[in-house]
């Protein structure tokens, strides 16, 4: 297992991980706020955060942890367990999802846990949105790659966390619902942005990806998509269309 660190803004760290053959990076974002460590999506068990949590307090803060958890798919939640005594933040949809469906994937995927992983769902949920207005943070509902996909906004820095709803070339649906993804880009796009930071691929993007992606998503509302060559851009599309 490998991480990589990406100092963001002014109190921002991204880790990456590049363990999941045949996938794009994984990236998790680690926040230092004034009063709480924020930290967006906890991976693929105990290991990896142990790591985490490691280099946050040797060189960042020992400040408690606020955990927030983007989406219910298996590789962004697997080490909540890790952060058992800490808030653990996520829509009720995500809940739900991981209530339903974690124990069948963990048995599914069990080949990429990274220590003894428990699923853990969140214990704080939401429905619309969540704010911390002293710490500048604020997570809120984002529907897209998921209908429970949730993002992270930090108006200090300016850097939105996406989750799973942008990626590097084009999105992944694993929904048939183009207009409200639509309208979640859309909204990503009035928000004043300086980094947006994916769950996978591209450690750092900026408005500009966002607005790529969502071209995309309009071409294919209408019927307008232009092929391009990239073997990950093709095989992204033909599994889309093959869900629409």
């Amino acid at each position: 297992m490998t991480m990589k660190t990406t100092g963001l803004g002014s109190r921002c760290i991204v880790f990456s991980f590049d363990d999941i053959e045949d996938a794009s990076p994984t990236n998790v974002l680690a926040i230092i706020g004034t009063k709480h460590v924020f930290l967006c999506d906890t991976y693929l068990g105990p290991d990896v955060m142990a790591l985490v949590r490691s280099e946050i307090r040797q060189k960042y803060s020992k400040n408690p942890w606020i955990i927030f958890n983007s989406h219910a798919d298996w590789d962004h939640h697997w080490g909540n367990s890790f952060f058992r005594d800490s808030t653990i933040i996520g829509h009720e949809l995500t809940r739900k999802a991981i209530d339903a469906n974690g124990a069948r994937e963990l048995q599914m995927y069990s080949r990429y846990q990274r220590g003894s992983v428990e699923i853990m769902p969140p214990n704080e949920i939401f429905q619309g949105r969540i704010r911390f207005p002293n710490e500048g943070i604020e997570f809120f509902h984002s529907p897209g790659h998921t209908a429970d996909s949730s993002s992270c906004y930090d108006s200090i820095d300016k850097v939105l966390f996406t989750g799973d709803n942008v990626e590097d070339p084009i999105p992944c649906l694993t929904e048939s619902d183009l207009d409200t993804y639509v309208k979640t880009l859309d909204a990503y796009l009035e928000l004043d942005i300086e980094h947006v930071v994916v769950g996978h691929g591209t450690i750092i993007a900026t408005k500009g990806l966002i607005e790529e992606n969502l071209a995309y998503l309009v071409s294919l509302q209408h019927g307008t998509t232009k092929m391009q060559d990239s073997p990950r851009w093709r095989a992204n599309h033909e599994q889309n269309v093959k869900l629409l």
